[in-house]
């Protein structure tokens, strides 16, 4: 493998930028062709032109609650993913738990126990 995986929410490049534009015409051949997980194809077109676009972060798209089981990932979401029923609300329960994790902690530290 190439070691990374991409999240494919959304893609964007500079046309003008002949190697981007070779990239994406590269993976439209390959999935035209060959129809399948898009993250696989754009991991071997990218290992195929030595060039590796972008990787978005992984906090990026929050798309299944298992994703938000993740440290970095639940608390600075950038987008949810709301196709899933499941992810709003197992995102508000978890951020309710942290925030009042966080007060409780304050208290604690002002109260001086």
């Amino acid at each position: 493998g190439v070691g990374v995986t991409y999240n494919l929410t959304p893609i964007a490049f500079k046309t003008s930028h002949s190697l981007a534009r070779q990239f994406l015409n590269e993976y439209c051949l390959r999935m035209l062709n060959n129809p399948g997980r898009g993250a696989v194809h754009l991991a071997q077109t990218s290992y195929d032109l030595c060039y590796q676009p972008y990787i978005l972060p992984p906090q990026w798209c929050v798309c299944s609650p298992r994703d938000l089981d993740s440290k970095h990932i639940w608390s600075n979401a950038i987008v949810l993913h709301l196709g899933h029923a499941d992810v709003l609300p197992t995102w508000k329960r978890k951020k309710l738990i942290k925030m009042i994790i966080s007060f409780t902690k304050k208290i604690i530290k002002k109260i001086g126990y």
